[in-house]
């Protein structure tokens, strides 16, 4: 009899044992999994940034005073359009156009999450355009224009200043049982944006000299 419990007993703390470990594994490989996810957007996040720094501190490059109030041609929360001088041609007014625009739509179980490509065309003066996706963000609006003392505009001719706002996040994220299991689509949805480490970054005040003239 006492070799029957024994065996029983070994038996349960064989399944503890194992289940244990069974969640141990998934754990890590669910931590791994959502852990590179996020080095990636990190790494994508920072790209984007670069570019969009690198031409917005450059707005109205080599534009000769005389067309200082049409160097900002278009100043919406997800759109932004300037001059500048890439050709090098004497007085050549070259466009630069960021856009941020819908691209798809992953669905989570019953989450959706919504990609907006951010998306930038140059059109050199005279020549026809190129257009290049520089990248994904979560949020559809990433723009917002500032005057001479910091204060929010919509004024082409006061802008001074440009504030950038981005989140990005990657979609492809490995699911734990509790989020699966979530009692409503909305601990769900919460569940899963905990899960996808959204990555922010803000540039405040981004400033191009020739917009201070």
């Amino acid at each position: 009899m006492s070799s029957i419990l024994d065996i029983l007993g070994a038996m349960i703390i064989g399944a503890v044992l194992m289940l244990t470990a069974n969640r141990s594994v998934d754990y890590g490989l669910r931590e791994f999994i959502n852990h590179n996810s996020d080095a990636i957007v990190q790494s994508n996040l920072s790209a984007i940034t670069q570019i969009l720094q690198e031409d917005l501190r450059k707005v109205g490059f080599g534009i000769p005073e005389a067309y200082q109030s049409t160097i900002i041609q278009t100043a919406q929360s997800n759109r932004l359009v300037f001059l500048m001088n890439l050709s090098g041609q004497t007085n050549a007014r070259d466009t630069v156009e960021y856009s941020c625009v819908t691209s798809d739509t992953t669905w989570i179980i019953d989450a959706p999450v919504v990609l907006h490509n951010i998306n930038r065309r140059i059109r050199l003066h005279g020549e026809s355009s190129s257009t290049t996706t520089i990248g994904a963000v979560t949020n559809p609006s990433i723009f917002r224009y500032l005057d001479q003392i910091g204060n929010q505009t919509s004024q082409r001719l006061s802008i001074r200043m440009v504030e950038v706002t981005l989140f990005s996040a990657n979609p492809q994220v490995y699911l734990d049982n509790a989020t699966i299991q979530a009692a409503n689509p909305q601990e769900r949805a919460l569940a899963i944006k905990r899960l996808m480490r959204e990555s922010f970054w803000r540039q405040t005040r981004v400033v191009s000299r020739n917009l201070r003239r």
